[in-house]
């Protein structure tokens, strides 16, 4: 079953969720660590935490919940619920075992520690807050980078500091003694750096498949590897289009020539279209550098396989948006992966088998390339984005290694008396060795405050001459890791931050503009549908002026449209007939009128037999299920046909017939001034009058004894006869 949802469709889930991710959110990196109804993604105490109303809660004694995944640098966001002042504690950066206070940062919430006010970084900085309100829903933003971490609650600052021990690690909670509540908990990962700067390849290499083996062995092996060259490796092709990786030509792969084993990494490709089933992909993590599909294989495609672990671990239901962009972010530590689609979480997987040199045999923590895999020869990859920050292997608070203190200069002792041989030989002094070994270790300070300099000032450099925004944002971030306080780059970060953020609400905009489109399209779509409807309808009834508003209404929505002009000269016609016979019923036919009087006063006068004036008109099935079944036409206008009414049209005559060539509304016969004429109203099978096929719209004059087919399957013949009365 495909996993990936309509582009409409998506919205609408998402809103009706209090713990959702909006695509926006998605593309700017953040992904969401609860996901409103499950413990997904967390482990610990989650039998004693209650998860509904898309809220976690906790109450006295409810142990410890932490995240499945660790983090580096990062901003937490969340919604907290405190039903006292004992709130809850909120751990950051702790190690996956022990006691986090002892091995995280602390961040108190609630207010029963005065020295440490809710808000509080414990033992780093307190909270300026002095009180955080119980029983109301309070906004928590953490942002942790490098040593630096600071504290907002309801978006007014509250505590900041740094702390060098602890530069990675997990995220947990723990209730206090009362009830608290979390929600809308999401994190985006910081300081991501780009494994692929949107212009060239370089860092890169493609791997193909092996070329096949010799066969044979010898002598005449040997003399053929020197007369034919040896196959080479099929390679699949790839390039740099639109700032995009694209690949063709598969199977190959395409992987980085740096390794990685532990790591955050963001992915951004084009989701294919669901009838599209050629472009698939897959990323490769820890494989062996230079062989093909090695490592753990996470689908990027538009199966239900996308996100997951190829062939060890299903994702759950991917919130795809076909034709759009997803955004994947995968978290690597030792043997535990997780996957985000679009923010969303759908894996959550650890490998739980023997150590092996490769994950098709057991699980494999060491390093290898990223790689991009193209799998077959009709696919395409195309991916937009590639960034990656690292996860040291050591999570937690580190022990700080003391700095030796300078050993105390030795007493100073008189020198003894030199010898002659002995006068010629610098004498030993300690307090020259530390001097000299102070002014090396300065020096090595200096050289590496040059060192640190030379490489803002490139970084600043291509920092300025880069076109891209993200890779800018890039290259300030890093500035900004070497000195803080350089201003120029925290300045350049924010204009680069901005103009990323132009760019994707440009982005979305044109998004959201494609969606009013289709939307609109679908809109005329359906008064289109629903004016050609009417049209039908009131032609059907004969109210020919209504059936050309409504066909008017279709020619105004979609000019042109050969249905509604078919419709269109169908109604024309009909007009056309009303014109002929209202002319043979008015002024046009007073001469047939006089001719018709003068006749039948003659036919009266001698006895003769009369016309229709004089006489009834009987139509005799003569042909046909009901044959010899007769109709007395007595009004002006007869309806002939298959069903007794629809809607608002009715049938004077039904005639039955086992082929069904008769059509619904037939022809009609018209009574005027002692005459008969048949029109037939279009019907699909025709209508004959003495074996002469009769045209649509058309009248033709009757006679007594004129045989009427409908269909070539019923006949019926006219019969004037005396009148009874």
């Amino acid at each position: 079953m495909r996993r990936s949802l309509p582009l409409l469709l998506v919205p609408l889930l998402l809103q009706g969720r209090q713990s959702a991710i909006s695509f926006t959110e998605a593309q700017d990196g953040w992904i969401l660590l609860f996901d409103g109804d499950t413990a997904f993604g967390w482990t610990g105490a989650t039998t004693r935490w209650h998860f509904d109303n898309s809220a976690m809660a906790c109450d006295a004694s409810s142990g410890l919940l932490r995240t499945s995944s660790p983090f580096a640098d990062y901003s937490l966001k969340l919604e907290f619920f405190n039903a006292g002042d004992n709130g809850p504690t909120l751990y950051l950066r702790t190690k996956g075992n022990g006691k986090p206070r002892d091995t995280g940062y602390v961040l108190n919430l609630g207010n029963n520690d005065a020295q440490w006010p809710g808000g509080s970084i414990v033992d780093i900085a307190k909270s300026s807050i002095s009180r955080v309100r119980p029983n109301s829903w309070h906004t928590l933003k953490v942002d942790a980078i490098g040593e630096n971490i600071s504290v907002d609650i309801d978006g007014q600052p509250a505590a900041s500091g740094s702390d060098p021990r602890a530069k990675a690690g997990y995220i947990a909670l723990e209730c206090g003694t009362e009830r608290a509540q979390f929600r809308n908990v999401k994190l985006k990962p910081l300081t991501l750096q780009p494994v692929f700067d949107g212009t060239d390849l370089a860092g890169w290499k493609s791997v193909g498949t092996p070329p096949p083996k010799p066969k044979g062995a010898g002598l005449l092996s040997k003399m053929s590897k020197v007369m034919i060259p040896a196959p080479k490796a099929k390679q699949a092709e790839w390039s740099v289009k639109n700032n995009a990786i694209v690949g063709v030509k598969g199977p190959g792969q395409l992987e980085s020539e740096a390794q990685y084993d532990n790591f955050v990494l963001r992915i951004a490709a084009p989701v294919p279209d669901q009838k599209n089933d050629h472009t698939k992909t897959a990323v490769i993590l820890r494989g062996t550098a230079g062989q093909l599909a090695s490592g753990y294989s996470i689908p990027l495609d538009n199966t239900d396989r996308s996100g997951g672990v190829a062939g060890l671990q299903h994702p759950r239901e991917t919130l795809l948006l076909p034709g759009g962009t997803v955004y994947e972010t995968i978290v690597a530590d030792g043997r535990h992966i997780a996957v985000w689609m679009d923010g969303y979480p759908v894996t959550d997987w650890t490998d739980t088998r023997v150590d092996a040199p490769t994950p098709k045999t057991g699980a494999r923590t060491a390093a290898g390339p990223i790689a991009l895999e193209a799998p077959s020869g009709d696919s395409q990859v195309n991916i937009r984005e590639v960034s990656l920050a690292a996860l040291p292997k050591e999570l937690g608070k580190q022990k700080l290694q003391p700095v030796a203190a300078a050993p105390p200069p030795p007493p100073v002792t008189p020198p003894p008396a030199a010898t002659p041989a002995a006068a010629t030989q610098p004498a030993a002094n300690p307090q020259n060795d530390a001097a000299l070994q102070m002014m090396q270790m300065q020096a090595r300070q200096q050289q590496e405050e040059q060192a640190k300099k030379q490489q803002e000032a490139t970084l600043m450099s291509q920092a300025v001459s880069t076109p891209d925004p993200g890779q800018r944002a890039g290259m300030y971030s890093r500035i900004l890791q070497i000195d803080p306080t350089n201003v120029a780059a925290a300045q350049g970060l924010k204009d680069a931050q901005d103009k990323v953020e132009q760019q994707r609400a440009e982005q979305q905009k044109q998004q959201q503009e494609a969606v009013k489109q289709t939307q609109d399209q679908a809109t005329k779509q359906q008064q289109f549908d629903g004016a050609m409807g009417h049209a039908r309808q009131s032609f059907l009834r004969g109210n020919l002026s209504e059936a050309s508003k409504y066909i008017s209404i279709a020619d105004r929505i979609f000019p042109g449209n050969p249905a509604a002009a078919a419709l269109s000269q169908r109604i024309s016609s009909a007009y056309a007939l009303q014109s002929r016979i209202r002319w043979i019923a008015g002024g046009g036919g007073i001469v047939a009128l006089l001719a018709t009087i003068v006749y039948l006063w003659r036919r009266r006068k001698r006895g003769g037999k009369g016309g229709a004036a004089s006489r009834q008109v009987v139509l005799e099935v003569v042909d046909g299920i009901d044959r010899g079944k007769r109709y007395t036409l007595n009004g002006d206008v007869s309806h002939i046909g298959a069903v007794q009414q629809d809607g608002g049209a009715r049938n004077d005559i039904v005639v039955r017939d086992a082929e069904r060539m008769v059509s619904r509304f037939h022809c009609e016969i018209h009574r005027k001034n002692g005459h008969l004429f048949l029109v037939d109203c279009n019907s699909s099978n025709g209508t004959f009058v003495d074996k002469k096929r009769v045209a649509p719209g058309k009248p033709v004059p009757l006679k007594n004894g004129s045989r009427v087919e409908l269909g070539r399957t019923c006949a019926l013949q006219v019969r004037f006869e005396k009148n009874r009365a």
